[in-house]
């Protein structure tokens, strides 16, 4: 990081005790979108131990996981200073000993799949396992029925033709889907954890006038060449397992899809992104935006597909170069 006045005790306190609270305030939100916490809950703690070191990032954890406990309940807390803290702490790391975007990624993608299976996964499979959970769900989808048939909501589908059958039916095969697809869904929560608080600490730091090692724009982002087999490989997987009407084969190919898709569509729209901005005419521009936007579907077809064959094509010309 550049060199700056020297903090006084005060001043770097002040710094803790408003990272704290800033961390306090998205896990509070992460009560009612724990998603959407989860992708920048890292962030403050990330900013502060890039600029000040890790002690008064350490502490700052401490003071997030004391507010937490007294405000939510000890158990939750313990368990979420684990999961920002320590993804803020190796995050602020690196960014302070100036490391590459790809060495910062890597380290933080792996601390946050490894959290995410100890905290998530492990103890879905620990408490009866995933029949368990099964269960759980299916009760719950129950009680929903439930509250749809105090609302009148149910004979409202009936009067369209809906049975409480098929609505049963609709529900069971979204829990069962749900478990197939668990395994995509963890790594995907995972991957977005680590590049999203990547992304706001980064923003954090900018804002503040810090140096940071070199990060490529959106338009020029790109991916290894090898992902791309990993959803061809998942694909062709998942058609075998269909065929030959073998379960397994089958979920363990759609999940591979899955875990790649999100980082296709990304890397669809950058090359989206790069071409429409080789167009010179405003005019034109503005048409391509509206009817991507009316045919959305379609859209996002066409950039998933695009996002999944540029690591073999190559369309920009920029894979394997220092970008």
């Amino acid at each position: 990081m550049t060199e700056g006045p020297v903090k006084d005790s005060n001043t770097s306190y002040s710094n803790v005790v408003l990272s704290g609270i800033l961390t306090v305030i998205i896990a509070f939100f992460g009560l009612f979108f724990p998603f959407v916490s989860d992708f920048f809950w890292a962030a403050p703690i990330a900013v502060l131990t890039a600029r000040d070191g890790l002690k008064p990032g350490i502490l700052a954890v401490v003071f997030s996981f004391a507010a937490l406990a007294f405000f939510v309940s000890p158990y939750w807390a313990a368990v979420s200073a684990v999961q920002f803290g320590s993804i803020g702490l190796l995050l602020g790391y690196f960014l302070s000993k100036k490391s590459s975007f790809k060495r910062i990624l890597l380290f933080t993608a792996v601390l946050s799949l490894v959290l995410t299976c100890l905290f998530s996964f492990w103890p879905l499979v620990q408490d009866n396992g995933l029949a368990g959970l099964t269960a759980d769900l299916s009760r719950n989808t129950g009680r929903i029925m439930n509250m749809w048939q105090d609302m009148g909501l149910l004979e409202s589908l009936e009067q369209q033709g809906v049975s409480a059958e098929e609505v049963k039916e609709s529900f069971q095969t979204a829990v069962n889907w749900f478990i197939r697809l668990l395994p995509a869904i963890l790594v995907f929560s995972a991957l977005g954890t680590a590049f999203f608080n990547f992304l706001a600490a980064r923003w954090g730091l900018k804002r503040m006038g810090c140096s940071l090692s070199e990060f490529p724009p959106y338009t020029r982002w790109w991916l290894p060449w090898y992902l791309s087999w990993g959803i061809i490989i998942g694909l062709g997987l998942a058609l075998l397992g269909d065929y030959v009407s073998i379960r397994t084969i089958f979920t363990a190919g759609v999940n591979l899809v899955l875990m790649h898709m999100p980082a296709a569509l990304v890397i669809g729209f950058s090359v989206c992104a790069f071409l429409v901005g080789k167009i010179q005419s405003r005019v034109i521009k503005i048409v391509l935006l509206i009817a991507g936007v009316f045919y959305l579907p379609l859209t996002i077809i066409i950039m998933l597909l695009v996002g999944v064959f540029d690591p073999l094509f190559d369309f920009r010309k920029i894979h394997f170069k220092s970008v």
